[in-house]
């Protein structure tokens, strides 16, 4: 006869172990639950925000201090020195990481086009 006590729970905890390193269905890089959760907590201890960006993906965005201030080269920049299409220099992002198609700067001056996902 089977015993639904200290068996059922031993039972479920081994079911729920197995299914936290499961892919989660609704992500789609394939991580477990488990690892979303703790990207999370990381992301949060560390002052960002843990959303869907890009494509949609979970990923952990932090606000930028210096978005909106003027850059000349990458290294100006937390985030990424946006180009500005009118002329020489650009603006910082007012996060990191961008997603998106967009112009930006890197270190060496040069202007270059990237999208991200």
């Amino acid at each position: 006869m089977f015993r639904s006590g200290a068996t059922g729970a031993i039972a479920l905890l081994a079911l729920t172990a197995c299914m936290s390193d499961s892919p989660d269905p609704d992500d789609p890089m394939g991580r477990s639950r488990a690892r979303l959760e703790a990207e999370r907590a990381a992301c949060v201890a560390d002052g960002g925000t843990f959303r869907p960006a890009g494509i949609g993906i979970l990923t952990c965005i932090h606000t930028t201090s210096d978005g909106g201030k003027a850059c000349a080269v990458a290294s100006d920049c937390e985030g990424t020195c946006f180009a500005d299409p009118d002329g020489p220099g650009g603006t910082c992002s007012s996060q990191t990481p961008v997603f998106g198609c967009y112009s930006m700067i890197e270190d060496s001056g040069e202007v270059v086009e990237i999208c991200a996902d």
